[in-house]
């Protein structure tokens, strides 16, 4: 009678009870956070994360020119290395007026670059990965598509495939070169021409091949966000800290790639 009474108390448990009213419950597996060796970031959980990863620099002071800045006494020979290799080369194109005197245009000399936007299966949830870098600027965190300037030497293609193997530890297969292979102004700086940017878009093999050459000395950190979160940090032009970059190129490509 006992047993009986037991197995009719079991069976309505299983059977009958809603499972919301039930004691007991199983623990849930927490989410994966990270893929390829990367953090899957969201537009909530980026601001904690770029202020974990030390990306959030403050103001020392106000701007100075370059000149005064690199003439202070005591500088070390590493700041003045870093003024030869970061800042921008200015020309002066002159010009004759009407009446003949002369005039300069300083223009500053920006070289061209890369950017490469890439998806990844995302191995935890069915929505893709996009790959991008934050990098800490003087007007916030810089966050954008992979890339960086072209190399004595090197065509753009090779860059593509190096700096997205040095900036996110991932190999690419393949690059499709984008804008009719020609390089687009990217942005633009007073006085000067827009900077030449190849846009490409990057594919991954199968398996994903991680590889060695990332650069873990540069200031730049990869991760990774869900295509719907990319598209609503575009939309929103930034986090507190974190400023996207290339938004209109980087939504048209994400719609070549759906």
């Amino acid at each position: 009678m006992i047993i009986s009474y037991v197995c009719f108390i079991v069976y309505w448990l299983i059977y009958r009870v809603p499972s919301h009213f039930l004691v007991f419950s199983r623990k849930e597996k927490p989410m994966e956070t990270h893929a390829y060796g990367l953090p899957i970031l969201t537009t909530k959980t980026l601001d904690g994360w770029l202020e974990e990863e030390g990306l959030v620099w403050p103001d020392i002071r106000p701007p100075v020119p370059l000149n005064d800045w690199v003439g202070e006494y005591a500088r070390p020979a590493s700041d003045v290395g870093v003024a030869k290799r970061f800042a921008p080369k200015v020309k002066v194109l002159e010009q004759r007026r009407p009446d003949g005197t002369i005039f300069p245009h300083f223009i500053i000399d920006e070289g061209q670059g890369v950017l490469v936007f890439c998806r990844l299966p995302n191995p935890v949830g069915e929505e893709g990965l996009v790959v991008l870098i934050a990098e800490p600027k003087s007007w916030g965190v810089s966050v954008m598509p992979p890339g960086g300037v072209l190399k004595r030497g090197e065509t753009p293609e090779e860059c593509a495939f190096r700096e997205f193997a040095e900036e996110t530890g991932i190999m690419l297969s393949l690059v499709q070169q984008l804008a009719g292979a020609r390089a687009t102004p990217y942005h633009r700086r007073l006085g000067g021409r827009g900077e030449g940017t190849y846009w490409f878009r990057g594919f991954v093999g199968d398996p994903i091949q991680v590889t060695p050459q990332k650069d873990n000395s540069e200031q730049a950190r990869a991760f990774l966000m869900p295509l719907s979160e990319w598209r609503a940090l575009c939309h929103e032009g930034g986090s507190k800290h974190g400023v996207v970059e290339a938004c209109g190129p980087a939504i048209t490509l994400d719609a070549l790639h759906t």
